[in-house]
This record gives C-alpha cells, structure tokens and sequence, in this order.
C-alpha cells in the first residue's frame, strides 16, 4: 500500500511540476505570449497603483474603446485591477509581467493539489493521465489568457475545487459563496457559469433537500459578503459598472441593448453557446445521478455530449479564449460528478472518463501549440531594438504608433506620443492620426509585413513561411510572428 501511494505521490510530482515549468516558461515570454486584449485591462493596473485612478491613461489614444467612459474602468470586472493597482500595488509592467507569470504557476500548483484529493482513488497510471489532461486544459487557457483577469478567476476556481472535498457542508458553502462572489467581480461570464455549476454539483448530490437549501443560504451569504468587501476598494459606483457593462457590448457590437436585448444576446454567440454548455452539463449530470435508469435520460445525455463538443469546436474557431477558460471548472466538475456518483474502478467508466477529458484536452492542446510558435518566432527578436532604432531615428516630438499587444509596453515612452490600434483599423488611423513611426505586431495568417502607403518599412521581424497549427479550422496554415517597423515617407524640416 505504501508503495502505491509513494508512486502515485511521485506521478504527481513530475506531472505537476512538468506543466507548471511549462507554464513559467511561455508566461515569461510576456511581450509575445499576452492577450491581444490585454491593452483594455493592464494599463489600469499600473495607473492605479501609480496614484492616478483606475482609468487607461493611453485612452485618448485608443480606437477601440467606447467614448462614453472616458476611460474609467466600468465596464468588465474589476478585481484583478484592484488587487495588483491598489492592494498589493504593481507600480510597472516589468513588475507585472512576474506577476503574471507567478500568479500563472501557482494556478497550476494549486489546481494540481485540488484535483489529486478528488482522483486519489484511481488507479495509478489512470490518475497521473487525468491530472495532466486537466492541468494541461487550465495551462492552454492561462496561456491564452495571459494578461486577462481570468487568469485570477482559474485561481479563485481551483480554490473552489478544493473547497468542494471539505465534508462540513456550512463551511464548503461559506467559502464556495465567497469564491463565486470574488470570481463575479473578477470575470462575470465564467462566474455565472461555474455558479450553475456548483448548484448542479449539489442537486446531483442532495437531490432537492432542506441541505440544499441550506447549502444555497449560506453561499448567497459568503456571495454578499465578498462583492460587498470587493466594492470597497473599487473608486466607481455599483450603478456606473452596471451601465458601463451594458453601454461597452452596445458599442463593441453595435447593437442596442435596450432596444433590441435579443439580438445583442445572440449576436454575442458566447451566451447562446453558453446556454448550451449548461444545459450539457445539467442533463448529463442529472443522467449521472440516475444511473441510466430511463431512455429519455441516455438520449438527454448524448444531446448534452454534442451541445459540449459544438462549444469547443465554436470557441476554438473564435479568439474568445477568455470564454474558453470557463471550460476548464466545467471539466474539473463534470470528473467529480463522475466520481463520486459511479463506482470508479469500473473499466468502462475510467475509459469514458478518459475520453471525455481527451476530448477537453484537444482545444488546450492547440492553444498551447500556437503559443509555442508565437515563442519560437519570436525568439531573438527584441521590441526595445525597435524602440532604440525609432528613439535615434524619429524625432522625439513625433507620434509612435503600438498594434495593442505591443502597446502597453511602452511604459517609458511618453504616453502623448503613443497610441494603439487593431491590425484591421490601420487604413483607418493613418487618414486620421498620422503617427510618424509605426510598430506592427504580426498574427497567425500572415509571415510577411503588410505594405502601407506613405510608409517604409524600417525594421522586418516577421518570420518567413512558419507553419504552425493554429485554431481548429486552420491547421496548419502559414503563421508569422514577430513584429514590423515602418517610418513615415515625409519630409519633416530637412530630414526626410
């Protein structure tokens, strides 16, 4: 016996420590692994904790933000921005980039800890393949989330899944309450995703009860008690955020929420989906629970597989990893149902578990690989080379301009002469703002520059003919990483 435990003891180790050194390794890679989104939510980290509000002070400069808020941070969650802007504040974005990367490698570990109470009773070998499937998913999604607040919502949802082992019920919900009401204010859609899925994980195992029902007060208590701590520290009203919410997915979709609510929810597609999702794992738990026992409930559960297998199919085609990432408690849900409820040591039940995290581990599995070519690619390239060669070469008083992922980190460049855009607004930017000198950021698709008029092309480091497996729909299409330098073709005093 004890030696099966010191072998499962030692899976666990090199398997966790494995996929956490993964993790360190591409987190650090911090200019070329970030989200192309993470423009709109670290600026006010640092801004924050450098004393001048929770706003993006590059705002003025910036295409795709709504004018409404003036860039004031009211229109996502706000947690991530609190903590690392005000309570532990990150005052640079060296700084945060670490950050990022431990806060990355302690998700890992900490999920590693988290599942191995729950698959301690699997058959050794079997174990070591769930726990590295499963933190292999959460690695793809941090990865892909890099400089998202989820990666903060996949912690507090790890904690949430070593809560669930605690036997005292009133305390499991107290602090699973908490936890959602903390991952609400962090992230809102996975939030309300995992919440259905906690009270479906204790539907499934109470049936409906008076401990339910108890369950489900206490959490709504810990629930309060969390956002109303979290509300403390944030400078904006409960109202300003709810309106921000609501006004920023009008602009970002150009649908009237009050005017049309069904079309701005089903022109989202990640709501839509989402209610697949939920109805996926409802109706697959809920044939769980009953064993088989009807018809009705097996094809219940095929219609949910499908439901499961279209959303990975939907979010690996889409750049909405940060919706990706709600995948990853769903899963970690879905083996503990399948634990608790089935006699594990029956071949047939390990065999469909496997599978059903085979299937999981595919859409990480691609993430993680596009991140690897974006590493390669980008490996020897420096962004402070461009910034030496344009400080030498361009006047100082001329404008620089930053495609968003590069964009934030510009820290020591005068925020006045910088500004950020998407690829696809370029035509658009140079009619308008005309900046002297522009930086542009590659994406999977391209291995050449593109060619603007009025601009040279100053400094190449795209990378030719790369093959890379991108998103699923895309394999194995032609992918340039790196970055473009281009000065404009004008002629300021006597210097061209």
């Amino acid at each position: 016996m004890d030696k099966e435990i010191n072998k499962q003891f030692s899976y666990f180790i090199i398997v966790s420590g494995f996929v956490a050194w993964v993790v360190w390794v591409l987190s650090n890679q911090f200019s070329s692994m970030l989200d192309g989104d993470a423009m709109f939510f670290l600026p006010q980290i640092v801004s924050y904790a450098n004393g001048h509000g929770l706003r993006n002070v590059y705002y003025l400069h910036t295409i795709s933000y709504s004018p409404f808020h003036d860039g004031r941070y009211i229109w996502h969650g706000f947690l991530f921005q609190v903590i690392f802007g005000r309570i532990l504040p990150v005052s640079t974005y060296t700084k945060l980039a670490s950050v990022c990367s431990i806060l990355n490698v302690f998700s890992i570990l900490l999920l590693a800890l988290s599942v191995r109470k729950h698959i301690a009773a699997l058959p050794t070998k079997l174990g070591a393949l769930v726990l590295f499937l499963i933190l292999l998913t959460a690695g793809g999604f941090l990865i892909g989330l890099q400089g998202r607040p989820e990666t903060l919502s996949t912690l507090l949802f790890s904690c949430g899944l070593y809560a669930v082992s605690i036997k005292n019920q009133n305390i499991q919900s107290i602090i699973l309450g908490i936890l959602l009401g903390f991952a609400l204010v962090t992230s809102p859609v996975p939030a309300v995703l995992v919440g259905l899925i906690v009270l479906t994980f204790w539907i499934v195992q109470f049936e409906i009860s008076l401990r339910l029902i108890y369950n489900c007060l206490i959490a709504l208590i810990g629930f309060a008690l969390a956002v109303t701590i979290a509300f403390i520290f944030y400078p904006y009203k409960l109202n300003e955020l709810i309106s921000g919410i609501i006004q920023h997915r009008n602009t970002l979709h150009s649908i009237n929420f009050t005017e049309n609510w069904r079309s701005w929810f089903i022109y989202t597609g990640h709501f839509f989906i989402m209610g697949i999702l939920i109805t996926a794992f409802v109706t697959g738990s809920v044939f769980i629970r009953l064993c088989f026992s009807k018809m009705i409930l097996k094809v219940l559960a095929v219609c949910g597989v499908i439901g499961i297998l279209i959303c990975i199919l939907y979010f690996s085609s889409v750049s909405g990893w940060y919706v990706v990432g709600s995948m990853v408690p769903v899963l970690i849900m879905i083996i503990i149902v399948f634990l608790k409820q089935n006699h594990i040591s029956n071949r047939k039940n390990n065999f469909a578990l496997t599978i059903v995290l085979l299937i999981f581990a595919i859409s990480s599995l691609d993430i993680i690989l596009i991140s690897c070519a974006r590493l390669t690619g980008y490996s020897g390239l420096s962004l402070n080379e461009a910034r030496l060669s344009l400080s030498r070469d361009i006047p100082s008083r001329s404008g620089i301009a930053f495609s968003k992922s590069l964009f934030i980190l510009t820290e020591n460049t005068n925020n006045n002469q910088v500004m950020a855009y998407e690829e696809y607004d370029m035509g658009n930017l140079l009619k308008t703002e005309l900046p002297y000198a522009v930086i542009q950021q590659s994406h999977e698709g391209r291995d050449s520059p593109p060619i603007y008029l009025n601009y040279d092309l100053y400094i190449n480091r795209f990378t030719h003919s790369k093959i890379a497996k991108g998103r699923l729909g895309q394999w194995f299409q032609p992918a340039g990483f790196g970055y473009a330098v281009y000065r404009k073709h004008i002629i300021i005093g006597n210097k061209k």
